[in-house]
């Protein structure tokens, strides 16, 4: 029971320090743009994974020493692209 009070008690506080901290309007557009500069960051980390991985899938592009390590046998990149394509289709 003393749980609930505390929970509730904290996020009243919060919620109270949160509404006097952003009636300004300086505060709320600094928050604004700190929240638009964390999206964009993560963001621009998923595009950069997204794009190795993709590199991965077709070494033929713009890696020739992978283009040649894929020549002589090597399946690495190719199942790991494999792989990591059907975990995003099941993910979709």
């Amino acid at each position: 029971m003393k749980k609930r009070w505390l929970v509730s008690t904290v996020a009243s506080a919060f919620s109270l320090g949160a509404s006097y901290f952003l009636r300004k309007k300086e505060n709320r557009t600094m928050v604004m743009d700190k929240l638009k500069q964390a999206k964009h960051t993560l963001v621009n980390e998923n595009t950069k994974n997204q794009t190795s991985i993709d590199k991965a899938g077709m070494p033929e592009l713009d890696q020739q020493e992978n283009a040649k390590m894929v020549s002589e046998g090597s399946q690495f990149g190719v199942h790991y692209y494999n792989e990591v394509k059907q975990q995003e289709e099941k993910v979709k």
